[in-house]
C-alpha cells in the first residue's frame, strides 16, 4: 500500500490517506473523532452543595459528641471516687493521708435551732494551710494535714440532737438540734495520671477535673410498712 502526500497536506499537517480511495473520506464518509466524558459546571455545583450540607451537619454534631464524651468521663470518675470515699467514711479508714493531695477544702455550714430563739448559723472552713470560723481565722491545728482529719470531717452527722446523731427518746422532749451542711471541694482521685501528684505545674492542676462533694449522714431506721394504712383518705 502506498501513501501519497500532497504539498498542501504537508503544509497543513493533515493526516495522510492511503492510495486507492479506500479511506472514509474518499468514500464520502466523515472522519471518526474521539469522545471524552466530563462533568458539567452544574453537576460540579450540585456536588459541592451536597458536600457543604454534609459538612455543616457533621460540624454541628461534633460539639454535641464531645460534650457527651466529657460528661461520660466525668460521671465515671465521680462514681469511682464515690465508692472510695463511701468506704472510707463507712469504715472510718485511717492512713489515707494521700487525700491531702486531692481535698482542697471542706466547709461546714452549721445551723443551731433552739426555739423559740432564732436559728444561729456558723460557718467553719478548713484547707491545707488555714482554718476559719465565720470568716475569722480559726485554730491552726485544724488544718487538713492528714487523712484522719479529712475522713473525720466528712463523717460529721447531718443532724445532732444534744450532741448525738440521734434523738434520745428517754430525754425530755425538745426541739433543740443542730444541722450540719458539709461540702468538700475535691480534685478527682481517678482520671489521667498526668493530673495527679507530684504534678507541680499549676496550669495542668488547674485544668484537672474538680467537683463538690456534699455529705449527708443520717441514721437509717427500718420500719414496718404495714404500720401505715396508705389507703386512708386522711393520710397526708
Amino acid at each position: 500500500m502506498k501513501v501519497l502526500l500532497t504539498s498542501d497536506q504537508v503544509a497543513r499537517g493533515t493526516p495522510c490517506e492511503p492510495s486507492g480511495g479506500s479511506s472514509a473520506t474518499a468514500r464520502g464518509g466523515l472522519r471518526p473523532t474521539s469522545e471524552r466524558s466530563a462533568f458539567t459546571m452544574v453537576e460540579i455545583a450540585l456536588a459541592l452543595a451536597i458536600i457543604g450540607f454534609a459538612l455543616v451537619a457533621i460540624v454541628g454534631a461534633l460539639p454535641f459528641g464531645l460534650n457527651v464524651q466529657r460528661e461520660n468521663r466525668e460521671e465515671t470518675i465521680i462514681v469511682q471516687d464515690a465508692n472510695f470515699l463511701i468506704d472510707a467514711i463507712r469504715n472510718g479508714a485511717r492512713g489515707l493521708d494521700d487525700l491531702t493531695n486531692y481535698v482542697e477544702g471542706i466547709t461546714n455550714v452549721q445551723v443551731n435551732f433552739d426555739p423559740p430563739a432564732a436559728p444561729v448559723t456558723n460557718i467553719f472552713g478548713y484547707t491545707d494551710t488555714a482554718t476559719s470560723f465565720n470568716a475569722v481565722p480559726g485554730n491552726p491545728a485544724d488544718v487538713l494535714t492528714n487523712g484522719h482529719h479529712i475522713v473525720g470531717l466528712l463523717s460529721t452527722p447531718k443532724y445532732l440532737f444534744n450532741g448525738k446523731p440521734f434523738r434520745d427518746l428517754n430525754a425530755p422532749a425538745t426541739l433543740k438540734f443542730t444541722s450540719n451542711y458539709v461540702i468538700a471541694y475535691i480534685r478527682a482521685l481517678s482520671g489521667a495520671a498526668v493530673e495527679k501528684p507530684p504534678q507541680a505545674n499549676l496550669d495542668v492542676r488547674d485544668l484537672s477535673f474538680r467537683y463538690r462533694l456534699i455529705v449527708e449522714l443520717v441514721p437509717f431506721s427500718n420500719w414496718n410498712t404495714n404500720w401505715v394504712d396508705f389507703f386512708n383518705p386522711n393520710l397526708t
